[in-house]
This record gives structure tokens, sequence and C-alpha cells, in this order.
């Protein structure tokens, strides 16, 4: 059984321009009547004295000075009924079609900036009517605030605001990998999870660069020595150059059996040849154990720094003859 359903909701950012739009997805279609409100009270205070010339709804991707009021016209696979467990199926047909939207409007228009809708940003829906399989009419409200879906944990700046402060009077760089990482993290809560987990690996292609980087450049002082001792020490597969460096050259099946931290090494990796080789799209869950397996590696090469250092080395000076 289906339902076609009339939902109303508003988004409280700028989304995709006045208009409505017949989106696909299948074979299956939603019509979506977007309009845009501006909210001169916050326009005034922001710009205070002078008016803005630029088309500021297009800029607004953060809610400041616009709202959108959206019309959903769709068939849902099932019969909508009073029940509130189906909250989280309704927004996720919601978001199938609105993404759809913001993805195909983003590539027409060049407008990079545009975000997708999240889990957290549809709130509730008025449903203005509703035809069920009995072809009865109803209304109603689906509330769908309760579904918050945070990636990871976080903190709030007063309970770290020493560490804040200290890093900020010592000058102290914050690491590429960690930067990525967080990034791998906002677009699990941006609900693209094939992106977090390819910017999740190019974190954890960078580490063991920088890894195999740090050792050398004691011995090599230069940069053309250090590029060519680098290059000296890589493998045309990065499975090879985590085994030959950093895992006394083992062999791929007995580390998948014995070694805890080239099996997460293989599932990062595997995950990230399912979407780049067999064009996959995988899920939220399979995007937080990615992370999650690429942190383990990371802190694990860490910790074990002093183990793989002479290897390193001796590979480098084997292959260049000094």
């Amino acid at each position: 059984m289906t339902s076609t359903v009339t939902l109303r909701f508003t988004l409280h950012r700028a989304f995709v321009a006045d208009g409505k739009y017949d989106v696909y997805v299948g074979v299956k279609k939603a019509i979506i009547k977007v309009t845009r409100e501006r909210n001169p009270y916050a326009l005034q205070k922001i710009f205070r004295r002078f008016t803005p010339l630029a088309p500021l709804e297009d800029f607004d991707i953060h809610g400041i000075i616009n709202i959108c009021h959206v019309t959903m016209e769709l068939s849902l696979p099932f019969t909508l009924v009073n029940n509130s467990s189906q909250n989280d199926e309704v927004k996720s047909e919601c978001l199938k079609y609105l993404n759809r939207l913001v993805e195909v409007v983003r590539y027409k228009t060049r407008k990079y900036w545009l975000l997708p809708v999240t889990n957290n940003e549809l709130l509730y829906a008025d449903i203005s009517d509703l035809i069920d399989g009995s072809g009865k009419r109803k209304e109603g409200i689906i509330d769908m605030s309760s579904i918050f879906i945070l990636p990871t944990p976080y903190k709030n700046e007063f309970e770290v605001y020493g560490e804040i402060e200290q890093l900020l009077k010592n000058g102290q760089k914050i690491h590429y990998f960690d930067s990525l990482i967080l990034n791998a993290h906002n677009y699990i809560f941006l609900g693209q999870y094939n992106d977090s987990i390819l910017t999740s690996n190019l974190a954890l292609e960078i580490f063991i660069l920088e890894s195999l980087r740090e050792v050398l450049q004691y011995r090599y002082a230069t940069e053309t020595e250090l590029a060519k001792a680098l290059n000296s020490v890589l493998e045309d597969k990065l499975h090879a150059t985590f085994r030959k460096n950093f895992l006394n050259d083992k062999p791929h099946f007995e580390l998948m059996r014995t070694s805890e931290i080239y099996k997460k090494f293989d599932a990062a990796r595997e995950n990230r040849s399912k979407i780049m080789h067999k064009g996959k799209k995988l899920s939220q869950n399979d995007a937080v154990i990615n992370i999650a397996n690429v942190h383990y590696v990371n802190q694990s090469l860490i910790n074990n720094s002093s183990t793989y250092g002479n290897t390193i080395l001796q590979r480098a000076q084997t292959k260049l003859g000094y």
C-alpha cells in the first residue's frame, strides 16, 4: 500500500530559488514548491545604515535573514497512519527528493555553496491532505524534531577554554589530519556519507605520508634528499607501503588474521574502493565506522612510533645506497 501526501514545512535557511520543481528519484516523482521569505528585522540589524546590493537569498546558507517555505507532494511507499514510529520513514523519503533537487540545482547553477538538507532541519510537517488506500482524506502534523543525529561527541568552548587559550598563545598548528577528520564528521552531519568516507581515507593517506616523512627527515636534511628518500619507500599501492614500512613486510593474509591495525586499515581502504571502483553508496554507519578505523590506525602508529623508524630508514638507505 502507498500513501499520496502533501506536506508543508519550513527550512530555516535559503534553499533553492522560488518555484515549482518536478523531482524524480528513479521512476517516482515528487512536486516541490519553494517560497523564500526574508526577515527584514535581521537584515536591518546586520547592515544597519545601508541596503545591500547583492542577492542575499543566494548566499544565506545559514538562515540569517531568510527562511524557505516548502510544499511537497509525493507518494510514500507505505500507508501513513497516525503513528510516530513512521516519522523516520517520512523524513527519509522527503530528504531523497529535497537533496536530489539540491544536487541538480547546485550542478547546473554552479552554486557550489548550496548545502544538502539534513535530518536536523526537518522539524515538523503539516499534512494538508492525505489519500490512503481507502480514498479517505486526513489532516494532521508530523513531528520530526526528535531525531537529531550528531556523528561525534563535542565539547562547549568553556569546557576546553584553557586549552584553546594555550593553542592561540603558542601558535601550534593544527595537523591537517585532524582538520580532515572533522570535515569527515561534518559530511556525516550533512548526510553525505560517501564524501565522509573518502575524506577520512584522504586523512589516512596524508598521515601515513607524514609519518614516513617525519622519520626520514632526521637522516635526509635537504628537501631534495628528503623527497628522494620518501619516493624510495613508497610503493604503487598504499597497502604495500603500509605493510613494508610499518608491519615488517608481513603478507596480507597473515596480517588479516593477526594484526588489528592492519584489519582496520584494510576495512577503511575497502570502503574507499567500493565508492571509487564500484560506485556504491554507503551508509551513515559505514561512515562512522570508517572514521573510527582511521582513528585507530592513527593512534596506533603514534603510540608505536619507536618500533618502525629503523625499518623505514633501512629501506631508504638500501634503495638509495646512502
